[in-house]
């Protein structure tokens, strides 16, 4: 829910109030010898009103939608390895592939029957393992551009590089007063800070620890970062090891064609 309403994770600093009530859920049925749960939950305009009230450019949340619908959305768009999505990442799926904890209890699969019947089984499981090794990894950035939008609840941003291309931002840092952030809205800025990105390497979002006026000549940094490592699917490093192979095809062996008198003598030189 807040990465969807604010554009960052639930384990980034404290959590606020409204995000209790945004993502009430109450268990209404549970029958014994049933494989079904009823869980029921408000609008995300009746739990918090006075912010899901109407439309945000910031936010893609549908105020009718409740928190199971927003959950289903984000699942759904993993599930299918959508490389362009905004509605997760990677934190959030390795949240999803926690379901797989249930399948050590003899469970088959967890399926949602919401708006659309969403299935997680080891096929699914497989996927999002699979997304995550996707996701490039966090990268340390540096951008210059004209802070174009404020919004001073959950303190996010964007800022427009030079070809035009706007990119969202969250302030990151205590450091970041809003009086900071008011004094460069509409002028060129250098953000610094983390950048997030979706599978597709396209920027999730900048989570910034410094905004500062930019100085003259720093167009060189007013672009698009793109990843600069692909990403790494850890399991293509998973060599087998054989007796002819990895380090048994070293261990014991000279690297080289000396003999062992020649091995002795060298070593008698440099001593």
């Amino acid at each position: 829910m807040r990465l969807r309403a604010e554009g960052r994770g639930s384990v980034f600093g404290p959590l606020p109030a409204w995000l209790e009530k945004a993502s009430a859920v109450d268990l209404v049925a549970l029958e014994a010898g049933s494989t079904q749960v009823i869980l029921e939950a408000p609008t995300l305009a009746e739990a918090v009103p006075d912010r899901f009230a109407q439309g945000d450019f910031f936010s893609a949340l549908d105020p009718n939608e409740t928190a199971i619908d927003v959950l289903e959305e984000s699942l759904d768009d993993a599930l299918a390895e959508n490389a362009t999505s905004e509605r997760f990442d990677g934190a959030l799926v390795k949240s999803f592939a926690a379901f797989g904890k249930l399948f050590r209890h003899g469970i088959d699969g967890l399926e949602f029957d919401g708006k659309s019947k969403i299935r997680v089984d080891a096929a699914g499981l497989n996927r999002l393992e699979r997304l995550q090794q996707k996701i490039p990894a966090d990268q340390r950035v540096m951008i210059v551009g004209k802070i174009e939008m404020l919004r001073h609840t959950g303190r996010m941003f964007t800022v427009r590089v030079e070809d035009g291309t706007e990119l969202r931002g969250v302030v990151a840092s205590d450091q970041i007063s809003t009086e900071d952030l008011s004094r460069v809205w509409g002028h060129m800025a250098r953000v610094s800070g983390w950048a997030k990105y979706r599978t597709s390497g396209d920027v999730l979002r900048i989570e910034a620890d410094a905004i500062e006026a930019a100085e003259d000549g720093l167009l060189v940094l007013s672009r698009v970062p793109m990843p600069l490592l692909p990403a790494l699917d850890i399991r293509s490093l998973h060599k087998p090891q054989g007796p002819r192979s990895g380090v048994s095809a070293v261990m014991g062996r000279w690297p080289g064609d000396e003999t062992d008198d020649e091995i002795d003598e060298l070593l008698t030189e440099l001593s």
